[in-house]
């Protein structure tokens, strides 16, 4: 191992340990949920600018039809990296066709969410972002939730709990 690669990976160890206590969520959580999965294939997509991890995405590509989206389940790491994704983002759907990327979340700032790229979900607009394509289901679902003890700040995402199985 040379040294560039100890120091990279002390770098990442010392990320993901700080990043543990944001998410409550460690190596073993995803490697039960995601790597093992028996029902659905996850790929991870890592965020590293100038050589330094800041964190990563775990997600799942949906085909319906003639139309295919990327569905965010998880997010682990730095929020603030978020909105320096922008162009990434847009790159990963332009690179494999889809139709859009949805990223169900709860804790992260509205702000990094929307310097990212996405736009915000809102009553008012007719937009349809689709929660179940196992059967398909062609209209919005209010995803609910709730944690304990509600003075603690938590993130959550779509992949928190058993809003992504098989329905």
């Amino acid at each position: 191992m040379s040294h560039d690669t100890a120091l990279a990976t002390d770098t990442i160890r010392h990320a993901v340990i700080e990043y543990e206590k944001i998410f409550k969520k460690d190596f073993e959580y995803f490697k039960y949920k995601y790597f093992d999965n028996k029902f659905y294939e996850y790929k991870f997509l890592f965020i590293i600018i100038n050589k330094k991890f800041f964190g990563f995405f775990v997600v799942r590509k949906e085909n319906i039809f003639n139309s295919k989206c990327l569905r965010i389940i998880e997010y682990f790491g730095d929020q603030n990296k978020l909105c320096r994704l922008s162009d990434d983002l847009q790159n990963i759907c332009d690179e494999n066709d889809l139709e859009y990327i949805d990223f169900y979340n709860s804790g992260i700032e509205k702000k990094n969410i929307i310097k990212s790229g996405f736009k915000l979900k809102l009553v008012t607009n007719n937009i349809i972002i689709p929660n179940y394509f196992n059967p398909f289901i062609r209209k919005n679902i209010e995803l609910k939730y709730a944690y304990y003890p509600t003075d603690e700040k938590m993130i959550l995402f779509k992949g928190d709990c058993d809003q992504d199985r098989p329905n």
